[in-house]
């Protein structure tokens, strides 16, 4: 597989990925994997400490201050 993330986007963005067969998880099983796959990737330890670190990477990439630090 291509580590080439500007081909990757391309190609999903044509449509020319295919998901492997089973591996797609819905529902309350897909939210559960997907949050435990991202607090395990930024070191999170709950689903509001994930939301506040993601924020926080969103403010700091358009060059804001994350609201958590205003608010302080």
């Amino acid at each position: 597989m291509s580590t080439d993330h500007d081909e990757l986007a391309a190609r999903a963005e044509r449509g020319d990925l295919t998901v492997k067969p089973g591996t797609v998880r819905r529902g309350a099983e897909g939210t559960a994997e997907a949050q435990r796959l991202l607090t395990e990737a930024t070191g999170a330890t709950n689903a509001d400490e994930l939301a506040h670190r993601f924020n926080a990477l969103q403010a700091s990439r358009i060059g804001v201050t994350p609201l958590e630090e205003l608010a302080s």
